[in-house]
């Protein structure tokens, strides 16, 4: 089907048209690597970070709210990782803050009611702020010994703060803490304890276990690019004990797992069955350059992009050959931490080559002012350029691949009528975003296999035809 002008008066005539496939909340599954519908479809998810690094850490508290959501959504993103801290769900030994998670439940139904799902992400940078960290573990769950504890800056205390290894340490070793509880079993039960309050949640991900796990101090032998088998080891044990307990507290949502924080540098993981008997697991992954400065960490290396693109690539041919061997689902769930387009723009282009939804890090690269209304001298329109971009948002079968061609603003997606789980595909709608912003006057489409049912000013529906097996979409500016 060729649609040319024609877009321009679909898009006229439905203006106020819903279109059908909505991406309406639903329970999310997977069916191996692909994150799946209750119809089967797989999802895939474009989103941001966001995250509160001053206490409260709250992201209400810092401003996020209906103003962000509202943006976000405009833009086409359609998942956010929100984070929280162990110090604001349980300030003391047993005793949970009711009114933190409350404010973390207002934030995702905020974001549903612009149709963003929320990925909930149990996160810390250097363990917490008792050993000299940003953000994390409360201070009696921070076991050091008494070791020294200099404050070295961020990503740097992971390297060489005895006090901050040593309660990472204790941490996986389960050392009993206050009450002569294991801090472990303490984190668990947190875990569970948030589990329950979020386990209705319709636009609910599901749950990222741990940020970036640290070795302590066996940090040096993970890193390398062959990883560290005996720090994972413990790590695979550690997650086989708490992803049970969070299981029995939601009994449906993904529970995701990510690797020690080496392989966010291409050092390879040697998990092993980290989610037990537990099916409904994915692996989240995060992806950065050292060449670009680590996450902030240190500073960029000018002209390093190519080193970088080769380094990037090593991690996520690692991510996904651990998918292949775990069956896991499969999603990046950060990268980033730059206003660099030229970055951004090399990484969205390889997560697009693996077929990989992703996370961008953070929230205020993109809008700096969180108290204020994004837009206009408020927003990183460069770096929003080279963010938003075309994507599939509901795919009514098994992606084989999609592309975005940001020199001429030609997107290609193609697929088989299968879906992920084995059944037929036919009849099933499609979903792409397509936005306003690199198709002001609208655009052209091209299909085999699917007819167009909505053509939107960002939207574009189709629905697969009856006996084909496979669907071809090309979506050019209109001229």
């Amino acid at each position: 089907m060729r649609l040319g002008r024609l877009v321009g008066l679909v898009a006229a005539i439905c203006a106020v048209c819903v279109p059908t496939a909505r991406a309406n909340g639903t329970l999310l599954s997977h069916r191996g690597r692909w994150i799946v519908d209750s119809e089967g479809r797989v999802r895939i998810f474009h989103g941001v970070g966001v995250m509160d690094y001053s206490p409260p850490n709250l992201p209400a508290a810092m401003g996020f709210g209906e103003k962000d959501a509202s943006f976000l959504a405009a833009h086409g993103f359609n998942l956010v990782r929100l984070g929280m801290n162990w110090s604001g769900i349980e300030p003391q030994p047993g005793i949970f803050d009711a009114g933190y998670l409350d404010s973390i439940l207002a934030t995702m139904r905020t974001l549903q009611a612009h149709h963003i799902y929320t990925l909930l992400d149990w996160h810390q940078d250097d363990w917490g702020v008792a050993a000299n960290g940003v953000d994390g573990a409360p201070a009696w769950a921070t076991l050091t010994d008494g070791l020294p504890n200099p404050a070295l800056g961020y990503g740097f205390g992971m390297l060489g703060d005895p006090a901050q290894q040593r309660a990472f340490d204790n941490f996986w070793a389960n050392k009993a803490g206050p009450g002569g509880v294991g801090i472990t079993d303490r984190f668990a039960t947190m875990l569970a304890y948030y589990g329950r309050v979020f386990r209705h949640q319709p636009y609910l991900l599901g749950y990222d276990t741990f940020n970036e796990p640290n070795a302590g101090t066996q940090w040096s032998s993970c890193a390398n690019p062959a990883g560290c088998p005996l720090f994972d080891a413990k790590l695979s044990a550690w997650f086989r004990k708490i992803v049970p307990v969070l299981r029995a507290a939601d009994p449906q949502h993904i529970i995701w797992i990510e690797p020690n924080v080496f392989f966010d540098f291409a050092a390879n993981t040697n998990l092993k069955d980290p989610n037990g008997a537990d099916p409904n697991t994915g692996f989240d992954f995060h992806t950065y350059c050292l060449g670009d400065g680590a996450a902030n960490a240190a500073p960029p290396i000018p002209g390093n992009g190519p080193g970088c693109a080769i380094e990037e690539t090593l991690n996520l041919d690692d991510a996904q050959a651990y998918q292949r061997r775990s069956g896991t689902a499969l999603i990046n769930s950060e990268w980033g931490a730059t206003s660099d387009p030229q970055v951004v723009q090399r990484q969205t282009a390889e997560f697009d080559s693996y077929m990989l939804g992703d996370v961008f890090w953070d929230y205020r690269n993109l809008v700096p002012d969180v108290t204020s209304q994004p837009g206009g001298s408020n927003e990183n329109a460069v770096l929003l350029a080279a963010l938003e971009r075309p994507f599939p948002t509901i795919v009514a079968g098994t992606p084989s691949g999609w592309q975005w061609d940001q020199s001429t603003d030609t997107f290609t997606l193609s697929y088989a009528t299968r879906l992920p789980g084995g059944r037929s595909g036919a009849g099933l709608l499609t979903q792409v975003y397509v936005p306003r912003l690199h198709y002001p006057k609208g655009y052209a489409v091209t299909s085999t296999g699917a007819t167009v049912t909505y053509a939107g000013p960002t939207t574009l529906e189709l629905r697969n035809r009856r006996g084909a097996t496979a669907v071809t979409v090309s979506v050019t500016p209109a001229r």
